[in-house]
């Protein structure tokens, strides 16, 4: 694979969509040709199907859709493209909630046991001990 300033070409273009704000991403996808749009469907296909970045391609591929849609449903290669897309980013959205949900479960587990601590044992601190055989 090619390398532009040390980096692969995937990663180089990941890297310059990335520095684009929200706002001016929807609107430089709205005016993106069709044969770029191909290529960009490409690379959000590697995005997601190696798990990088998937907030950042679910994005793009909302913005390619919705302005794009007709060009891209009359093209069978880049249908069968974003069913690929469709399968990976499902899996990769499906872990991320499924993480997000043992975090969440944590939290809670830990904030419940520093209530429990926090009211039942107030004076059985070893800090609070240690300063009381001060006195």
């Amino acid at each position: 694979m090619q390398q532009l300033f040390g980096l692969t070409i995937p990663e180089y273009v990941l890297t310059v969509v990335n520095r684009i704000k929200a706002t001016e991403l929807e609107n430089s996808m709205k005016f993106l040709h069709t044969n770029y749009i191909e290529k960009l469907l490409y690379y959000l296909n590697f995005y997601v199907t190696n798990n990088i970045n998937t907030e950042l391609a679910s994005r793009i591929l909302f913005f390619i859709l919705h302005t794009h849609e007709t060009h891209i449903l009359n093209s069978k290669k880049l249908v069968t493209l974003l069913l690929s897309i469709q399968k990976h980013l499902r899996k990769n959205i499906q872990a991320q909630r499924d993480l997000i949900g043992v975090n969440l479960a944590a939290i809670s587990f830990i904030k419940n046991d520093l209530q429990t601590r926090k009211t039942d044992n107030i004076f059985s601190d070893d800090i609070f001990t240690q300063r009381s055989s001060l006195f």
